[in-house]
Protein backbone atom coordinates (compact mmCIF):
# COMPACT_ATOMS: atom_id res chain seq x y z
CA UNK A 1 0.00 0.00 0.00
CA UNK A 2 2.86 2.28 0.83
CA UNK A 3 4.62 1.43 -2.14
CA UNK A 4 1.46 2.37 -4.27
CA UNK A 5 0.98 5.80 -2.59
CA UNK A 6 4.67 6.34 -2.90
CA UNK A 7 4.03 5.90 -7.11
CA UNK A 8 1.06 8.13 -7.17
CA UNK A 9 3.63 11.15 -6.72
CA UNK A 10 6.44 9.95 -9.11
CA UNK A 11 4.90 11.51 -12.54
CA UNK A 12 4.78 14.90 -10.72
CA UNK A 13 8.46 14.77 -9.44
CA UNK A 14 9.83 13.82 -12.49
CA UNK A 15 7.17 15.86 -14.51
CA UNK A 16 8.12 18.87 -12.85
CA UNK A 17 11.62 19.25 -13.93
CA UNK A 18 10.95 19.56 -17.15
CA UNK A 19 9.18 22.62 -16.71
CA UNK A 20 11.22 23.82 -14.13
CA UNK A 21 13.72 23.83 -16.92
CA UNK A 22 11.60 25.22 -19.64
CA UNK A 23 10.60 28.39 -17.14
CA UNK A 24 14.01 29.37 -15.62
CA UNK A 25 16.66 28.14 -17.62
CA UNK A 26 17.56 29.44 -21.13
CA UNK A 27 17.47 26.61 -23.78
CA UNK A 28 21.20 25.83 -23.58
CA UNK A 29 21.36 25.08 -19.76
CA UNK A 30 17.72 22.82 -19.90
CA UNK A 31 19.44 19.37 -19.68
CA UNK A 32 22.01 20.06 -17.40
CA UNK A 33 19.06 21.11 -15.07
CA UNK A 34 17.11 18.72 -15.61
CA UNK A 35 19.75 16.49 -15.17
CA UNK A 36 20.83 17.98 -11.71
CA UNK A 37 17.24 17.72 -10.56
CA UNK A 38 16.33 14.01 -11.12
CA UNK A 39 20.29 13.02 -9.70
CA UNK A 40 18.99 14.69 -6.68
CA UNK A 41 16.20 12.69 -6.21
CA UNK A 42 17.85 9.06 -6.37
CA UNK A 43 20.24 10.82 -4.19
CA UNK A 44 17.72 11.84 -1.53
CA UNK A 45 16.95 8.16 -1.66
CA UNK A 46 19.91 6.70 -1.34
CA UNK A 47 20.54 8.90 1.80
CA UNK A 48 17.74 7.90 3.38
CA UNK A 49 19.11 3.88 3.25
CA UNK A 50 22.26 4.93 4.60
CA UNK A 51 20.92 6.93 7.70
CA UNK A 52 18.62 4.38 8.63
CA UNK A 53 21.47 1.67 9.90
CA UNK A 54 23.28 4.82 11.32
CA UNK A 55 20.64 5.68 13.82
CA UNK A 56 18.97 2.36 14.58
CA UNK A 57 20.69 -0.13 15.75
CA UNK A 58 20.27 -3.96 14.53
CA UNK A 59 19.44 -5.89 17.78
CA UNK A 60 17.84 -4.02 21.14
CA UNK A 61 17.12 -5.22 24.37
CA UNK A 62 13.70 -3.64 24.21
CA UNK A 63 11.20 -2.60 22.20
CA UNK A 64 11.18 0.51 24.05
CA UNK A 65 14.76 1.10 22.65
CA UNK A 66 13.88 0.31 19.50
CA UNK A 67 10.62 2.56 19.02
CA UNK A 68 12.81 5.45 20.78
CA UNK A 69 15.85 4.68 17.76
CA UNK A 70 12.87 4.60 15.38
CA UNK A 71 11.60 7.68 16.53
CA UNK A 72 15.11 9.46 16.53
CA UNK A 73 15.04 8.31 12.78
CA UNK A 74 11.61 9.52 11.94
CA UNK A 75 12.78 13.10 13.47
CA UNK A 76 15.75 13.55 11.26
CA UNK A 77 14.18 12.76 8.32
CA UNK A 78 11.67 15.32 9.12
CA UNK A 79 14.38 17.74 9.90
CA UNK A 80 16.23 16.88 6.56
CA UNK A 81 13.03 17.37 4.75
CA UNK A 82 12.21 20.67 6.59
CA UNK A 83 15.55 21.92 6.10
CA UNK A 84 15.05 21.33 1.72
CA UNK A 85 11.99 22.87 1.84
CA UNK A 86 12.99 25.99 3.42
CA UNK A 87 16.46 25.71 1.55
CA UNK A 88 14.07 25.81 -1.24
CA UNK A 89 11.12 28.74 -0.52
CA UNK A 90 14.39 30.92 0.22
CA UNK A 91 16.31 30.85 -2.93
CA UNK A 92 12.87 30.48 -5.36
CA UNK A 93 10.96 33.56 -4.04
Amino acid sequence: VGQALCSLGQPLLVNSTSEMGAEWFPPHERPTAAMVSNLMNFVGSSLSFVLSPLLVAETHATIQDAEREIGKLLRCQLGLALGALLVTLLLYQ
